[in-house]
């Protein structure tokens, strides 16, 4: 009696290279885009002050307003020049807003030269609109 051989079919195992790409190049876009929106928020051009005599904070909160005043004492948000009517309706706006509300904390990032009657008059907006929790930024080290 003869046997016969069986013969394995070749089989050619290949992972779909074009399918991973296309989930790198996606991955790659969404990181680029949320990095990008995450940079609009602060003016690059505002050198904060340096603070000796505070500790900085662990955790960031999670939806904040963050103002940015640059040393000529002009606002923006998110790289969006507002005056100071604009940003009392801004504030009430987010005020207003189910998702943010009355708990919204406020980060002032002013430069380290701007004049005080400057941080002064966007301290008196954002109290008009009834919000309190108001942060400050600065430099803990040099």
């Amino acid at each position: 009696m003869a046997m016969k051989k069986l013969k394995k079919a070749e089989t050619n195992l290949e992972i779909p290279i074009v399918p991973l790409i296309d989930i790198v190049v996606e991955l790659i876009i969404f990181f680029v885009i949320t990095g990008a929106q995450q940079d609009a928020l602060f003016d690059d051009t505002i050198k904060l002050a340096y603070a000796k005599h505070v500790t900085p904070e662990k955790a960031a909160e999670k939806k904040v307003v963050i103002i940015n005043i640059n040393k000529k004492g002009l606002c923006n948000i998110s790289n969006n020049p507002v005056d100071l009517p604009g940003l009392r309706s801004y504030l009430k706006d987010v005020r207003s807003d189910p998702a943010l509300g009355v708990d919204t904390p406020i980060i002032l990032r002013c430069d380290a030269e701007t004049a005080y009657e400057s941080v002064d008059a966007v301290m008196r907006v954002i109290t008009a609109a009834r919000l309190y929790k108001v942060r400050i930024a600065a430099v803990t080290g040099k």
